[in-house]
């Protein structure tokens, strides 16, 4: 599975609970049961899917129902969980810009979206050993200072829609558990 797409399918929206009422919600009381329940990516899918929908931005009734923004709200405030999937469906577009589109569309309280690095830097940790790690920065601040951990476009869409993201390493299963289950991982864009 392509990293792109791994990390929009984290982009899972709940409406009206976070995600430790989610949790909650499906008899899970602690990190551990979690971490049982989720052996693997294609489990985590399987489940996911099969307790709400894949929904897809170009029509492939065989992976999943195609996007309409009415249909992923039904199934939301049904109880849930929905996995976006192709973007946009369009070309030019990131996966991060997606994300945030698809959380507005369907008023999304937060996006948590998963990544090669464990949240928002002063500068690129890889190239710049002196970069230091911020725990919470505001929109306007990681635009005016160019920090590139999402794009800008997706950047600007939540900071206008005032929708938070949490960022958080893909590579680390406890840092999704955590991010799950609403304990703190990551950095925080608001």
């Amino acid at each position: 599975m392509r990293m792109a797409a791994r990390e929009e399918m984290t982009s899972v929206r709940m409406m009206m609970r976070s995600p430790s009422e989610i949790v909650a919600a499906a008899g899970i009381t602690d990190i551990s049961q979690l971490k049982a329940k989720l052996t693997s990516t294609t489990m985590v899918m399987f489940r996911l899917v099969r307790q709400g929908g894949m929904m897809t931005a170009i029509n492939m009734p065989e992976i999943g129902e195609y996007f309409t923004r009415d249909a992923a709200v039904a199934h939301l405030e049904a109880g849930r969980v929905v996995i976006f999937a192709a973007g946009t469906g369009r070309p030019f577009f990131s996966t991060d810009t997606a994300a945030a589109l698809r959380a507005v569309e369907i008023g999304a309280d937060a996006i948590l979206m998963a990544k090669n690095i464990d949240g928002v830097y002063t500068a690129d940790p890889k190239a710049d050993p002196t970069a230091k790690k911020i725990d919470s920065i505001t929109y306007a601040e990681m635009l005016s200072r160019e920090l590139r951990v999402i794009d800008l476009t997706a950047a600007a869409l939540c900071r206008d829609s005032s929708i938070p993201t949490l960022v958080f390493r893909l590579s680390d299963t406890e840092d999704i558990l955590r991010a799950v289950a609403g304990e703190t991982t990551g950095t925080v864009i608001s």
